[in-house]
């Protein structure tokens, strides 16, 4: 299993680590000693998970550490690579296994995570805000997604202008993905605005229906397998 533990002191990190070397009790004051070795700055967070989700899938032995520690990694597997700090909803352990595989299908876009845990953007790529959103089938040929917010004491509200510049949208294949502007989501009336109440669900019809309505979103379709999808991508995010 694959350790992951998060330091919000002033050097900002997660210490990542396989199996036992981390305690799973957390690590207190303890961190500038031992355990420092397995610090991985945030910047440098889905680069490296990106590269462990890489060397695992490649079946190697060992792995070097951002620390420059040379790490055992024979005992990880895909099937069980994160296990320690996992959200327990399942659509939260969806979007972190998302997240792996962006990180390692496209590792040449810059990403960050937040210096604070926002409910509105989930990481920077390219310097820009993104909101992950993972869609779900509903019905024969749509997909449906969530587009809210929690605003405590159990309530929810549609997202609002401002709130992130990007919309990631993983799609259950594992091969597509939608990024939608915040700019088309207002004009749509998606996205809360003085004119707009906003929505808290969105529901779409990829490729193979005829409701010529709902098949706005299709002209934001991205596949991983595109040959030049890091290009395409970069591209989508500077507009």
């Amino acid at each position: 299993m694959l350790v992951m533990l998060r330091h919000v002191t002033a050097d900002k990190g997660t210490f990542v680590a396989p199996g036992a070397l981390l305690p799973a009790t957390g690590i207190g004051g303890t961190w500038k000693g031992k355990f420092s070795k397995y610090l991985v700055p945030d910047d440098r967070l889905m680069e490296f998970l990106g590269a462990l989700f890489q060397a695992v899938a490649m079946a190697e032995k060992a792995l070097t550490w951002p620390s420059g520690e040379t790490v055992d990694i024979s005992a990880l597997t895909l099937q069980n690579r994160v296990t320690l700090n996992t959200p327990t909803m399942a659509i939260k352990q969806k979007e972190q296994q998302f997240c792996m595989l962006r990180a390692q299908l496209l590792p040449g876009l810059a990403y960050k995570t937040p210096e604070r845990e926002a409910e509105t953007v989930d990481i920077y790529i390219n310097g820009r805000g993104v909101q992950d959103k993972t869609a779900s089938v509903s019905g024969r040929l749509s997909l449906q997604f969530n587009v809210h917010k929690h605003l405590g004491q159990g309530k929810k509200g549609p997202y609002e202008v401002g709130d992130f510049e990007f919309l990631w949208v993983n799609l259950p294949d594992l091969e597509r993905f939608y990024l939608i502007s915040s700019k088309e989501l207002e004009c749509r009336e998606i996205l809360k605005s003085e004119s707009a109440p906003g929505k808290q669900t969105i529901c779409v019809y990829p490729d193979g229906s005829d409701r010529g309505a709902d098949l706005w979103c299709n002209a934001y379709l991205f596949s991983y397998r595109d040959s030049d999808i890091e290009a395409k991508v970069a591209s989508a995010l500077s507009d």
